[in-house]
């Protein structure tokens, strides 16, 4: 059947609304024959086998290894104790395959970094499901022996704290060797022998990377060896596997990747691993918008992950630029949440004075009370979000202030409660309210660039569910998208809403040219009857939205 005729804006509301959700893709045949290793795969990997039981940040290593039990029972892994931790709690590695080249990962050795912890998960799960061929799975199983500790630092677990129950951290003890949880990965490493080691952290939350100043999603590294970061034919090669990863993530999280600060540590895991003999790549996740639990950064771990295993059995890596990760822009600048710039503050019994007021959330992802951290010429500091409040004046709240009758002023890490007002009067016209426990609201004179449209589908009769299955599949994975629903409609039976929000119109039409999303396209097309409703939105913020920079 033929569809009707169909304006360009409502082709862009089909295309987005499969966008979101794209088609599962069977395996692609050049994983196995040394090509790269399809997004699609990885994509594939993060959703299907996801552990459910672990969906948020914060869990412990009981209920990890809770989640890992079916992993464990399974004939594909051997499970090892490599030690105990200060309290007790068993560290262990788990082996996957047998081919000739041994490769190490860890993750959580600072107990508060937990993403690539849950991507481990995944990948193990995955290794070990049954009931189909996997090309990409035989390839890496018969050519690597993968061993993996997803948990190092189960103390720092339990307490959600980078150190361990001692509070040292594990990362500098790697040349002292005064904690269990250290000897424990040194012998592990001594024992086995990797060519290759990866090393699986969480970096700031607020870090900014390169000129165009993005909230960086991924940082990797080929750490250096020495105080001189000489290239020797172990980091060239990290470098290499480094570049390799770098030019399958720009398509995953374009403009979100950085370089992580090589400056030589000589008590860190990953720089003495490096000197060892093991070609070590650090992997630091940062943070994405509306991404609170990190969600999406753990697919895109798995999809770095396993970009870098399928090159190293394939020797794929050999054939990469080291330029690609030379360029990569430089993981160095931290910015605050909110940074309220060139407004006058009103202060009792002082002519108001110019001032910048930075803020940040007490929690970088998940955000909570907004709190003062600066006060004066901010000019220089970076921002996730920014006000310009030129011409306004800052009325705070008197529990923003300390000091007593006219010598009080703005107190650090007090709850913002802030009034952005046309005059210096009280009574004077409220341009905007910065409170604590709200994330900012745009308005128009600080208006949001996400984008979002809402459109009305009208399925073919009886085929409404099955539409609806393939625009939800893989909701909520899709690279700058921060929402979207699809609603069935209560009065017409054959009818779908469509509504989402993107970081920017420029992430939702880069989504359109992903094979998958035109796989899905060409799916869902058959189940079509009309799009009858259309629009094109600018959000600017409620409930749910995180604004971007």
């Amino acid at each position: 059947m033929r569809l009707p005729a169909i304006s360009r804006a409502l082709l862009l509301l089909a295309s987005g609304a499969v966008s979101c959700a794209r088609a599962t893709p069977t395996p692609a045949p050049s994983a196995a024959s040394g090509g790269d290793c399809c997004l699609d795969d990885g994509r594939r990997i993060a959703e299907r086998h996801r552990v459910a039981a672990i969906s948020t940040r914060r869990f412990t290593h009981a209920q990890l290894w809770g989640a890992l039990e079916p992993v464990t029972r399974s004939p594909a892994v051997r499970v090892t104790p490599i030690g105990q931790s200060i309290n007790g709690r068993p560290l262990r590695a788990i082996t996957v395959g047998s081919g000739p080249t041994t490769v190490l990962l860890w993750s959580q050795m600072h107990g508060d970094e937990s993403t690539a912890t849950m991507s481990l998960a995944d990948i193990l799960t995955w290794f070990t499901s049954t009931g189909e061929r996997d090309a990409l799975r035989d390839l890496l199983t018969s050519r690597l022996t993968m061993v993996l500790v997803p948990m190092l630092n189960p103390d720092g677990a339990e307490l959600f704290q980078r150190e361990n129950a001692l509070g040292v951290d594990v990362n500098r003890d790697a040349r002292r060797l005064a904690t269990p949880e250290a000897r424990a990965l040194k012998a592990l490493r001594d024992s086995i022998q990797p060519a290759f080691a990866f090393n699986l952290h969480d970096q700031n939350a607020r870090t900014l990377g390169g000129r165009d100043g993005n909230q960086v999603g991924i940082a990797i590294l080929a750490p250096a060896a020495d105080a001189e970061k000489t290239y020797g034919p172990v980091r060239a090669t990290a470098r290499l596997v480094a570049a390799r990863m770098r030019d399958v993530l720009e398509r995953e999280i374009p403009g979100r990747i950085a370089k992580y600060d090589d400056t030589f540590n000589p008590r860190a895991f990953g720089d003495l691993i490096q000197q060892w003999g093991s070609s070590a790549v650090l992997i630091e996740s940062g943070a994405l918008p509306g991404d609170p639990e990190k969600q999406r950064l753990r697919r895109v771990n798995v999809i770095a992950i396993l970009t870098a295993l399928q090159a190293i059995a394939t020797g794929g890596y050999r054939a990469a630029d080291p330029a690609t990760y030379e360029s990569l822009p430089t993981n160095d600048r931290a910015a605050v949440d909110l940074l309220v710039m060139g407004g006058s503050v009103v202060l009792p019994g002082k002519e108001p004075m110019r001032v910048d007021v930075a803020m940040n959330y007490e929690d970088a992802l998940r955000g909570g009370t907004l709190r003062v951290r600066e006060v004066g010429d901010l000019s220089a500091v970076a921002a996730l979000d920014t006000i310009d409040a030129s011409g306004l004046f800052l009325h705070p709240a008197p529990s923003m202030l300390t000091g007593e009758g006219n010598g009080r002023w703005l107190r650090i890490n007090a709850p913002a409660q802030l009034a952005l007002r046309r005059g210096r009067e009280e009574t004077s016209t409220l341009v905007r309210e910065v409170v604590g426990t709200t994330r900012p609201r745009p308005t128009p004179e600080t208006r949001s660039t996400m984008f979002g449209m809402i459109g009305k589908i009208t399925a073919l009769p009886g085929q409404r569910d099955a539409l609806a299955a393939i625009l939800t599949q893989g909701a909520s994975t899709m690279p700058g998208c921060l929402s979207y629903i699809v609603s069935r409609d209560l009065a017409n039976v054959d009818v779908l809403w469509v509504s989402e929000v993107w970081e920017s119109e420029a992430s939702h039409k880069a989504s359109l040219a992903l094979p998958s999303v035109r796989e899905a396209i060409a799916k869902g097309r058959p189940l079509i009857a009309s799009f009858e409703t259309s629009a094109r939105l600018e959000p600017v913020g409620g409930h749910g939205l995180v604004p971007t920079r």
